[in-house]
């Protein structure tokens, strides 16, 4: 099986364009973490190509064959998406490693870069503050059931923020990494799920909770959109804003992230005088910090 196992993926080492290859062995207790494939083969290459998957039959195993490049490797460590892909680039055996890129790869992604840190937090502080005000008005029209489910996602996205503060990447088993990185965090965690308290009394106090954790976080959470405010002295439309090539990685996020700035006195909220009478235009711009 290895040798005929060698033929799908030797193609790719003769190629210019092909940085790295990694392959991933199925665990009987893990199944899923190859989509139930018996082996992940990933080729990380410079250049995008139509096609990005392939699926083979080697002597009865199934192999999937997965082209990647590193900007999607980097796109989806910004956004965490495409979380399988990233543990597979870490975890994946070596088969072929041209100047060394896949080790550079792993490095960059086991140690943010400044830039790379902020803009993931300011992602996941964006996602936190979403699910916890969508959580909010589900819990105060109780649709209690609803409600569970956004605070689940909003302590999902306050667990990554504590661990990338740290400087690591959050991996698919974070809850495991937030245990010891930040055990408030995992309290809160296992009172929502495993709590004795009735439904509606773990929501109320995990609102309280995770409203204290935002503010906590306020500062670090939002020093990304202030970093791109700060790049003019003067006020921004909300369409200017969002126009920025930095903050696409949470473009849809961005309303509520700026409301939630604004109603806490991070950034100033005021009004332009339109052409039409009573109506105003709403600008943005930075307290003094």
């Amino acid at each position: 099986m290895e040798e005929k196992f060698q033929h799908i993926y030797k193609e790719f080492e003769n190629s210019p364009d092909t940085l790295g290859i990694l392959s991933v062995r199925k665990k009987e207790t893990q199944e899923s973490f190859t989509d139930f494939f018996d082996v992940i083969v990933v080729v990380i290459v410079k250049m995008e190509t139509q096609t990005n998957v392939k699926h083979y039959d080697c002597d009865g195993r199934s192999v999937a064959l997965h082209l990647v490049t590193e900007k999607e490797i980097f796109h989806w460590m910004i956004t965490g998406a495409n979380r399988k892909v990233i543990e597979w680039v870490f975890k994946g055996r070596i088969l072929f490693n041209r100047n060394e890129a896949v080790t550079s790869l792993r490095e960059r992604l086991n140690n943010f870069h400044a830039v790379d840190q902020e803009q993931k937090i300011g992602v996941e502080f964006a996602k936190l503050i979403r699910y916890f005000e969508d959580g909010k008005s589900l819990y105060n029209g109780l649709n209690f059931l609803d409600a569970f489910h956004h605070f689940l996602r909003a302590l999902q996205h306050l667990a990554r923020l504590n661990i990338i503060e740290q400087g690591r990447y959050p991996e698919i088993t974070v809850w495991e990494q937030v245990r010891d990185i930040e055990p408030e965090t995992y309290k809160l965690y296992q009172e929502l799920v495993l709590g004795e308290e009735p439904l509606e009394k773990r929501l109320e106090l995990l609102m309280i909770a995770i409203e204290f954790a935002i503010r906590s976080n306020l500062k670090i959470g939002s020093v990304h959109l202030l970093t791109v405010m700060e790049k003019r002295t003067g006020s921004w439309t909300f369409e200017e804003l969002a126009g920025q090539r930095e903050v696409q990685e949470y473009i849809i996020d961005l309303e509520v992230v700026i409301a939630y700035l604004a109603d806490h006195g991070v950034i100033e909220k005021f009004e332009k005088d339109s052409c039409t009478p009573g109506v105003s235009y709403l600008n943005y711009h930075l307290q003094e910090r």
